[in-house]
């Protein structure tokens, strides 16, 4: 029945208080490629794109006391599911969903002031968690005592542990052990008094868009750069740069493309991240930005979230893209400029370099949208229009790149490399230590079920584990 189903998607209530009446909501899970636990070691790298994804589905109706009212009420239960690119969607206040928007539809029906409605979404993790967290507390009399900790899920855990030694002291070999999965996570280094200790165990699937990894880029003198080519002399026919970004930082200015000598004369064709918007210029004479000149997308980028770029040039018109949203850009006939100079990705020569991470990188021969789309939903697949292509593929850390077009000579500038890191912050809060490099061995997991936990160097310390059980 309907009202036995409580549902919200991050604070918006599906409820009688807003006239809906949620009818079911189905998950179902696609054909996964390989299944696999959490990855539990520092540095495990996460195929994103063979992992089990959930699809949702929310089926109800809404009412209004007239078409306007409905309108209005259809209009901000859309709002609310587009609202962020990841919300929580909670069932009963017990489980919840990490979900991203795909499609609402609806349908009119008596007298128009009511409707039925079907929303799909796509969970980022296939994974229910709970939706508050566990704690457990112990306060080992010895260094060594065992302790028995429950994790109610179906699923692998991730801990959160914090030692405080307000009541006694923690040793310099502080170790954490569970003898349950074999996992032992031990600090080498030097401890300071009065202390909190708080290391957290933090999936992070955000660095990479897809294929599990991304170009990293800490915006101090770091780009990619490649040899001058025929591919890059555009001339005045028609070509698609697009790319997916994420930006760590917005303070500074970051070119997402350029091509000229530093402190050179004007790019022949650059767009770049200016603030908080996208700007596209082009020059025919290298003298000035005669074709586009600094031309805005009118965008309000934030941190923190990936966007998908491009630039597109179809006979003599210009249109930016950002995540699919069209924006004329301007017209010319005039040929844009060729030069000799190598192609720079993530930065320029100068002073403006991306802070944050680019994925899926591509270069075409075609205009391949010249109205708004759906942003990609998968890595780019080579076609015969296809110039220049980089998934960043690559074990974490590398600084080769594989260019899948032409293998193209691609060579990292400053701190560039590969993000493919599975497992991120295994983070030491409130001063407590020196370096967290001096953590070794694994990430504390819990698995479902009872688990034997050992502490050893935390004699007459409080110990708390915190995590949030998880279902499949």
């Amino acid at each position: 029945m309907a009202d036995e189903i409580d549902i919200n998607i991050g604070t918006f209530d599906l409820d009688s208080a807003n006239n809906i009446a949620v009818e079911d909501i189905n998950v179902s899970v696609a054909k996964s490629i390989q299944e696999f636990d959490l990855p539990k070691f520092h540095g495990s790298v996460i195929p994103i794109g063979k992992r089990k994804t959930l699809s949702v589905r929310i089926r109800g109706t809404i009412t209004g006391s007239n078409y306007d009212s409905l309108r209005s009420k259809l209009d901000g239960l859309k709002a609310a599911f587009e609202s962020s690119s990841e919300q929580n969607l909670a069932l009963d206040d017990d489980r919840i969903l990490k979900v991203q928007y795909r499609n609402f539809a609806y349908s009119y029906k008596t007298l128009r002031t009511f409707a039925d409605f079907s929303v799909d979404l796509v969970a980022s993790d296939p994974f229910w968690y709970a939706a508050a967290t566990t704690t457990n507390d112990q306060n080992p009399a010895t260094s060594g005592l065992a302790y028995v900790v429950n994790n109610p899920g179906n699923a692998k855990a991730r801990v959160q542990i914090t030692g405080s030694n307000s009541a006694g002291s923690i040793t310099d070999n502080f170790k954490i052990e569970n003898k349950t999965t074999g996992e032992i996570l031990q600090y080498r280094g030097t401890v300071l008094t009065a202390k909190k200790l708080i290391i957290n165990n933090r999936l992070d699937i955000t660095k990479q868009k897809f294929g599990g990894s991304s170009l990293y880029l800490d915006g101090n003198v770091s780009y990619i750069t490649t040899p001058n080519h025929a591919d890059w002399a555009f001339g005045a026919g028609d070509f698609t740069i697009d790319s997916w970004v994420y930006f760590n930082s917005l303070s500074t200015n970051g070119t997402i493309y350029s091509k000229r000598a530093a402190g050179g004369n004007l790019d022949n064709f650059v767009f770049a991240q200016v603030g908080t918007d996208i700007l596209v210029a082009a020059s025919s004479n290298g003298t000035t930005f005669d074709i586009l000149n600094s031309v805005s997308f009118g965008a309000s980028l934030v941190t923190g979230q990936w966007y998908h770029i491009a630039v597109v040039r179809s006979g003599n018109n210009f249109y930016g893209f950002l995540n699919g949203v069209k924006v004329n850009l301007g017209s010319s006939a005039a040929a844009i400029l060729a030069n000799s100079q190598n192609v720079r990705i993530g930065g320029d020569s100068d002073a403006s370099w991306v802070n944050g991470y680019i994925d899926e990188f591509r270069v075409s021969n075609t205009p391949r949208w010249t109205e708004g789309f759906t942003p990609p939903t998968s890595q780019h697949v080579v076609d015969a229009n296809t110039l220049f292509l980089l998934h960043f593929a690559g074990a974490h850390d590398a600084v080769t790149f594989v260019e899948t077009v032409k293998n193209k000579v691609i060579t990292a500038v400053g701190s560039a490399r590969i993000y493919a890191e599975g497992v991120k912050d295994l983070s030491v809060q409130n001063d407590y230590v020196d370096d967290v490099k001096n953590f070794e061995g694994d990430f504390i997991t819990l698995d479902p079920g009872d688990n034997t936990i050992v502490f050893t160097g935390a004699a007459s310390t409080r110990v708390q584990l915190v995590f949030r059980p998880a279902w499949c």
